[in-house]
């Protein structure tokens, strides 16, 4: 992520086109300085049964993939947050149990411990960062990887982890250290 005075800084991404917006963490607009005008948000929770009006500041910085590749940086805006969801739990992922995803090469290490989200890119701007592309199993109910402008993203139902009282997504962005220039 590079903020407007061109400092950079990694952070974890959740893509959720269930949002209709895109929100970023204090903690991280504070770090880039990010600065931008206050609006009045109605937060409305899965439900709908309770709802609030917040202010939050609506910040723009770019965003890219850590790995090099030959995307280009996405303009985005994003509301500033205190917190975007609690950790997401650990994950453990064996690509070599789904013959349609062993050969890919994702931008996330499996097994991986809690994470904390930095930055939720809603459906504002979540097929800016989708390419299209999809790798679907021919077994019922396995999971299914999108190509995003990250890398690979597996989502879907992960064999050993079913339950009938939740539901598990998997997104997945790798983080590795970005020097501040």
């Amino acid at each position: 992520m590079v903020g407007g005075g061109g400092q950079k800084v990694s952070v974890r991404v959740l893509l959720d086109s269930g949002s209709q917006r895109s929100y970023i963490t204090k903690n991280v607009a504070e770090s880039l300085a990010l600065q931008g005008p206050s609006e009045a948000l109605s937060v409305s929770m899965l439900g709908g049964q309770s709802s609030q009006t917040k202010r939050m500041k609506r910040v723009s910085f770019s965003l890219t993939s850590v790995q090099g590749t030959d995307s280009m940086p996405v303009e985005m805006e994003a509301l500033t947050i205190d917190k975007i969801c609690t950790p997401l739990d650990p994950v453990e992922l064996n690509l070599e149990k789904y013959p349609h995803l062993k050969n890919l090469v994702l931008v996330d290490v499996y097994p991986r411990g809690s994470v904390d989200i930095d930055v939720l890119i809603g459906a504002d701007f979540y097929f800016s960062f989708i390419t299209g592309n999809c790798i679907r199993g021919e077994i019922v109910n396995s999971p299914t990887a999108v190509e995003s402008t990250f890398g690979w993203i597996v989502s879907g139902p992960i064999e050993g982890h079913a339950s009938k009282t939740s539901t598990s997504m998997l997104s997945t962005v790798r983080i590795d250290p970005v020097t501040t220039i």
